[in-house]
C-alpha cells in the first residue's frame, strides 16, 4: 500500500466506506465516510460520518475518465459565480471564508449530491504523506503534502471516538 513506512499508511480502512459528507471549517477540506453516527461535542450533538478526514494543505477532487477537476483546495479562495454575477460584486469587497460566498461552497453542494452510495474503493498514501483516495463513481480525492515542517497537513480519524488513526506532516525526513 505504502512505498515505505507501513505503519503510517493506515488509509486502507476506508475502502469499503460511503462518502457521507463534504464541507469545510474555514479553509480546512472536512470529508467524513462511512455510516452516520452522533457524537456530542461542545456545541452539541451532531451527526457525522463513521471516519473523519480533515485536509491543511493542497487537494483536489478529480475524474480522470471525464479528464476534469471536480474542486480543488483554492476554490476556498474564489467567489462562487452567484456571487460573481451580483451586479455590485468586487473582488475587493469579497470576503472568502463567509459561508456560501466562496467557489469550493457552490461546487461542494453540487458534486455531494451526486454521490448517494458512493464508496471508496482504493485507498493509498505514498512515503511523502500524499493520498489517493479512488471512489467507485470513477472520482478520485488527491491529497499533497507540500510542507517540510512539523505543522498538520491532514488528519484521519474516528469521529465518534475522537481517536487518532493518523497525522501527516511535512516533516518526512531526508
Amino acid at each position: 500500500m505504502c512505498e515505505e513506512r507501513t505503519a503510517l499508511c493506515e488509509i486502507s480502512c476506508l475502502i469499503g466506506q460511503q462518502v457521507n459528507y463534504i464541507g469545510r471549517a474555514g479553509n480546512m477540506l472536512d470529508l467524513h465516510f462511512g455510516e452516520d453516527v452522533v457524537v456530542t461535542t461542545r456545541l452539541g450533538t451532531k451527526t457525522v460520518g463513521t471516519y473523519a478526514l480533515h485536509v491543511q494543505c493542497p487537494w483536489r477532487i478529480i475524474n480522470l475518465a471525464k479528464k476534469g477537476i471536480h474542486l480543488g483546495s483554492l476554490d476556498f479562495y474564489s467567489p462562487s459565480d452567484k456571487v460573481k454575477a451580483d451586479k455590485n460584486f468586487s473582488y475587493k469587497s469579497f470576503t472568502w471564508d463567509v459561508r456560501g460566498q466562496n467557489l469550493f461552497d457552490e461546487k461542494a453542494q453540487k458534486w455531494f449530491s451526486g454521490l448517494e452510495g458512493v464508496t471508496v474503493t482504493d485507498a493509498k498514501m505514498n512515503r511523502f504523506g500524499d493520498a489517493k483516495i479512488d471512489l467507485s463513481n470513477g472520482d478520485r480525492i488527491e491529497i499533497f503534502v507540500t510542507a517540510t515542517d512539523e505543522g498538520e497537513c491532514w488528519r484521519l480519524f474516528l469521529s465518534e471516538k475522537s481517536s487518532i488513526n493518523l497525522i501527516v506532516d511535512g516533516n518526512r525526513g531526508l
